[in-house]
């Protein structure tokens, strides 16, 4: 399996705390089945606490200590980019990455909404010959509240990360029932882990694609967890086999429990 969202380059954002945390993450992923790793530390205008060259030297630093540990592990460069007006420009200019020198970027919303530039930004993603792929927006509450926002950004072009805790279920039943559904209904392209620590956010994939596989098939879950990373990490453009269903505007999320029936339409 290949994860192409993980945090566990130490002491760079809320991952990793420090190198003996980098190296326990390792080893469960490396156990786990991950057999390639992008990491993607938070890159957020104003708030970061490192630039590109110390990033780039902790990534050589802890690709040469999987190799001290003998690991099948190997480990690529990126980030996970936070939606700001100004995104696509320090992109441009170097202050922050792709996803393992490919043309694929990494995007992450706010939690609790999305900001009036958000397609000026990813146009300009586009227009620049980059491809935006949009982290876990089954956390996200306006997605959550109108599914139907995710797939207009579908429609823009965007792919789909969903986290593996959002199908194993430790992020709760809404979120899985939610992440079953656009899993369903082929709107994603990939699952990561989102990995933060050795402990509750660990770098895991297999549960999920074991709950995958039992939700839509083997070659779906195959899909999800293997074919289209590889496809990325070899800068190829990922045609989904079949296309993103419609949502339904007539139908409720009635699986879902917990939810204002009312704001939910798929």
């Amino acid at each position: 399996m290949i994860d192409i969202h993980s945090h566990i380059l130490y002491g760079l954002d809320d991952g990793a705390k420090d190198l003996e945390e980098t190296v326990k993450m390792l080893h469960i992923a490396a156990k786990d089945g991950i057999k390639k790793m992008i990491a993607t530390p938070h890159y957020i205008y104003g708030s970061n606490q490192y630039d590109i060259s110390q990033l780039n030297n902790r990534l050589h630093k802890v690709q040469s200590l999987i190799q001290e540990e003998e690991l099948d592990l190997v480990l690529y460069s990126g980030n996970e980019l936070y939606m700001d007006y100004n995104l696509s420009n320090n992109l441009r200019q170097g202050n922050c990455l792709t996803l393992a020198d490919t043309d694929y970027v990494l995007v992450e919303f706010p939690m609790n909404t999305i900001p009036d530039y958000t397609e000026n930004v990813l146009y300009s993603f586009f227009e620049n010959g980059y491809r935006v792929i949009l982290a876990h927006p089954e956390r996200y509450i306006p997605v959550q509240n109108d599914p139907e926002t995710l797939y207009q950004f579908i429609e823009m072009g965007c792919l789909v990360q969903v986290n593996a805790l959002s199908i194993t279920g430790e992020t709760g039943a809404r979120i899985k029932g939610i992440s079953k559904r656009f899993i369903e209904k082929n709107w994603v392209h990939f699952v990561a882990g989102d990995s933060h620590s050795p402990r509750v956010r660990a770098p895991k994939l297999k549960l999920a694609y074991e709950q995958v596989t039992e939700w839509v098939g083997k070659k779906k879950a195959d899909e999800l967890f293997v074919h289209n990373a590889e496809l990325l990490l070899e800068n190829e453009i990922i045609q989904p086999e079949e296309w993103a269903q419609e949502p339904i505007r007539t139908r409720s999320f009635s699986f879902l429990p917990f939810i204002n029936r009312k704001t939910i339409r798929f």
